[in-house]
């Protein structure tokens, strides 16, 4: 009996050592099989990755040479038109100079008097409600209207 119990045991340990042996080299299959595709995957986009990197180089680079070709284009421009001169030379008119010069040296004319109506129309506003001559509107005045 004895011996029957340790032959099962060792029967039962056998086993269990084929099937752990069986279990680790599955899951080493399936650990390379991942990293495997996780490397395919990598290079793929590391490729893609450098294409990118190249296009956006090579892009900058050529915007770089357009923008400094402008900038040459313009200063040329601008350095010309300095040198052209003004288009049109503008000279103030003797008569106008003069005209202004009348204008200030005239004396201030006097208020003619106004005419005294004969009989007004409507009754005339208190003085506090006087209504000035540019934009100021006095509201007091128009409501009575």
């Amino acid at each position: 009996m004895l011996t029957t119990a340790r032959a099962e045991a060792e029967q039962t340990v056998d086993n269990a050592r084929a099937e752990a042996e069986a279990t680790l080299s599955n899951a080493r299959a399936e650990a390379q099989s991942a990293l495997e595709a996780a490397q395919q995957r990598v290079t793929s986009l590391d490729e893609h990755a450098g294409r990118r990197v190249t296009y956006l180089t090579d892009t900058h680079g050529e915007v770089v040479r357009r923008l400094n070709e402008i900038s040459s284009v313009l200063g040329d421009l601008m350095r010309r038109e300095n040198s052209s001169g003004p288009l049109v030379v503008a000279e103030p008119a003797v008569e106008e100079v003069e005209e202004v010069r009348m204008i200030i040296e005239e004396e201030p004319a006097e208020p003619a008097e106004p005419a005294e109506p004969t009989e007004p129309t409507e009754p005339a506003p208190p003085a506090a409600d006087h209504v000035s001559e540019d934009t100021d509107v006095n509201l007091g005045t128009l409501a009575h209207k």
